[in-house]
């Protein structure tokens, strides 16, 4: 009456067995996070001692002699398998998300609830098919029949299959189990299942749908926080009587800097608390690639880049601002990261003739000249996103360079001058890193920390 055990079937158990015992114990190799002190060990001396006064390890390593139930006389041993269901609630995923700073996206926590609700489902069809059959000595009168409802068919895939069936019924509340016996009846073994597992499904899908709040709640976070930023700022607006066309302005304002994620509070709160290296890699990400294709900076040292990309500041303009209004002296210079920008030379500003794309910059005379006044207005004609570099900042990254800020005088003037351009100076930043700023990638070091 011995159940008929296919060998793939077996070879996939078996498989399964070995890459969990391995799981097991790689966990001694890795660091450890203990998230009631805020602590991580790194130690292998710290690690091992806290691995083994954990209660989670301790129930791998007794579930490990499961993996050989199949070896006769030894049937029972499956149960201790049963001890690694307290994966179930993903703490040890969480544990993972802190230790690399990363936070579990809504697709994986889905995919996470879904494979517990599996889980649960097979060991509910497991242990129905165990108290089924447990008391029986010769399977072949329930396999030899006409397969009926209620009646286990030949092979252990297939009699897992329906077993499993059996089980997500009762997981979600369908129906009872067709009754499994010689007699057609339910024995008391299988009452007894019924009796238990009915309350215990309900608290687990109680627990799976809380999840799944959870879940929605936080893919829905960033919008909910958007919305109820806009629906305060309208009522702002609205108890100070704003006319309607300044109130649709401002609320676009704000609309544009939430869709691109352009929050000057979120943007100071990125580099707070940061190390001063990861503080330089940082800004260098964003705004390297604005410099490198800059001509302006091709003759200045990439230990001054590197310096002038730390004193960039966000700024955001509405459409219509005016970024640049003639006759003003200027104090700094703004590199295009989003948007287009209008130039007018006239004093009614109403002349464009020019306009700035994405990567163009402009007010760098500014920079070099003093107490240069503004030839020119520059107009936001969409929602812009620029980098701003002030003249202090300048002087500060070229106080050791002065040569570097003569050869930029000499060119700049050449240029106000109406003459022919002045070559440019061999550029200090290699072609490869040219090219790296401009895949964007992110695979190879700035240049600009190389030097």
């Amino acid at each position: 009456g011995a159940i008929p055990y296919r060998r793939e079937i077996f070879m996939l158990e078996f498989a399964l067995g070995v890459i969990y015992a391995i799981g097991t114990f790689l966990r001694f190799t890795t660091s450890s996070v203990d998230l009631s002190l805020g602590r991580e060990y790194v130690e292998p001396a710290d690690v091992f001692y806290v691995q083994l006064t954990r209660g989670t390890f301790w129930a791998d390593f007794i579930s490990l002699p499961g993996n050989f139930w199949w070896c006769s006389g030894t049937e029972m041993l499956a149960v201790t398998r049963l001890l690694r269901l307290w994966r179930l609630p993903s703490s040890a995923y969480r544990e993972y998300e802190v230790s690399t700073g990363t936070s579990q996206s809504f697709l994986v926590a889905v995919a996470e609830l879904l494979a517990a609700v599996f889980l649960m489902a097979h060991f509910f069809g497991c242990t129905w098919y165990y108290v089924s059959t447990r008391a029986l000595d010769d399977l072949d009168e329930l396999f030899d029949k006409e397969v009926e409802a209620g009646v286990l068919r030949g092979l252990l895939d297939l009699s897992y299959l329906q077993c499993l069936q059996f089980g997500a019924a009762m997981l979600v509340g369908w129906n009872s189990p067709f009754p499994i016996s010689a007699t057609g009846g339910y024995t008391p073994a299988q009452q007894l299942f019924c009796t238990i597992s009915g309350p215990t499904s309900s608290l687990f899908m109680a627990w799976i749908f809380a999840r799944l709040l959870v879940a929605l709640d936080k893919a829905e976070e960033a919008w909910r926080t958007f919305s109820e930023r806009l629906n305060k700022i309208q009522s702002v607006l609205n108890s100070l009587y704003v006319p309607e066309s300044l109130k649709k302005r401002v609320l676009q304002y704000h609309a544009f800097l939430g869709v691109h994620n352009v929050d000057k509070d979120a943007y100071d709160v990125l580099f707070q608390g940061l190390s001063s290296n990861l503080h330089v890699e940082l800004k260098i990400f964003l705004f390297e690639q604005l410099v490198l294709q800059a001509p302006f900076f091709q003759a200045v040292p990439a230990r001054a880049v590197m310096s002038m990309v730390r004193a960039f500041e966000l700024e955001v303009f509405s459409p219509g601002d005016m970024i640049l209004k003639k006759g003003d002296v200027g104090a700094e210079m703004f590199f295009l990261m989003k948007g287009s920008c209008d130039i007018m030379i006239d004093d009614a500003a109403t002349h464009v003739v020019a306009e700035k794309q994405v990567g163009d910059y402009f007010g760098e005379v500014a920079l070099v000249l003093e107490n240069q006044v503004r030839t020119a207005w520059v107009c936001a004609k969409v929602f812009c996103v620029l980098a701003k570099l002030t003249k202090h900042a300048f002087e500060e990254a070229l106080r050791t360079s002065p040569e570097v800020k003569k050869i930029m005088l000499e060119r700049i003037a050449s240029q106000q001058g109406g003459g022919a351009k002045a070559p440019a100076p061999a550029p200090i930043l290699s072609e490869r890193s040219r090219k790296a700023a401009q895949n964007g990638n992110g695979h190879e070091r700035s240049p600009l920390l190389e030097d």
